[in-house]
């Protein structure tokens, strides 16, 4: 078995909060990630496919592809988004 991991990184914001608690609550429990106004993390997230591999190239996967397919339904659904729904 064979393995290819890429790894994509990524900047987004959020707020942790709970709307049933009052703002002293929400501080006490979340510190500065419950600002009002959200903050901000860099994220890094591994993506890793395990396959036998081709016998004809040695390929696992096509790098091109698995780095289409990373952009197109992950990073470019968080990469400066917000993260709260």
């Amino acid at each position: 078995m064979l393995y290819v991991t890429i790894t994509a990184q990524f900047n987004a914001i959020h707020r942790l909060f709970n709307p049933f608690l009052c703002e002293a609550e929400n501080n006490s429990i979340y510190g500065g990630c419950n600002k009002f106004y959200d903050h901000g993390h860099n994220y890094k997230l591994d993506m890793t496919v395990k396959e036998m591999g081709d016998p004809k190239t040695s390929y696992v996967f096509d790098l091109k592809l698995l780095d289409q397919i990373f952009q197109t339904y992950i990073t470019s659904k968080v990469d400066h988004k917000r993260l709260n729904f």
